[in-house]
């Protein structure tokens, strides 16, 4: 989490098949991809990488089929020899803000769970595995995470103040780019 930027959805496009096909790892890397395509991996693929869903609840991990990836499963597809066949391609940059460092502008890509995540990850290293603190700083980091998440997956839950059930809404930290 630490290395999520703010989506600059602005800035949003569609890019051309060859740009994606010519792109770095790094490239890949930065900004948010959404790549709709079909796939093949070679028939010796232990371990296929893209996930496909035959109902709301089963995940399968096929050697061919048709996806929609995000820049990160791509890349990791195509590290395993993955024919992929691209259709579309849609990128979502970073955000950036300029900077004053002394006497030169410098574009810094805007990380809002940086700081937040490195100080609950320095804090838990300083219990040893078991201790109540590491176990309280790891449940911290994961609750940002949780946030990120929540209210995207339909889920039900009690209130024990209604005695009833509802939907699990998301909050102004819910944003589905940044859990992909």
């Amino acid at each position: 989490m630490t290395h999520l930027s703010l989506p600059a959805y602005g800035q949003s496009k569609l890019i051309e098949v060859d740009s994606l096909l010519k792109m770095t790892d790094v490239q890949l890397l930065k900004g948010y991809y959404i790549i709709k395509g079909s796939f093949k991996f070679p028939s010796n693929t232990k371990y296929p990488s893209i996930p496909c869903y035959l109902d709301k609840s089963t995940t399968v991990y096929p050697l061919e089929g048709s996806c929609i990836l995000t820049g990160v499963e791509y890349l990791l597809a195509r590290n395993q020899k993955c024919e992929i066949e691209i259709q579309s391609a849609f990128f979502i940059p970073p955000k950036e803000i300029v900077k004053k460092v002394g006497i030169v502008n410098v574009n810094l890509t805007v990380k809002p769970f940086q700081d937040v995540i490195k100080e609950v990850q320095e804090k838990r290293r300083e219990y040893p595995k078991g201790h109540v603190l590491n176990s309280l700083y790891k449940e911290m980091g994961n609750s940002i995470y949780g946030n990120v998440v929540r209210g995207m997956s339909n889920k039900k839950t009690f209130d024990t103040k209604t005695g009833k059930m509802y939907r699990v809404t998301g909050t102004e930290l819910s944003n589905p780019i940044l859990a992909s």
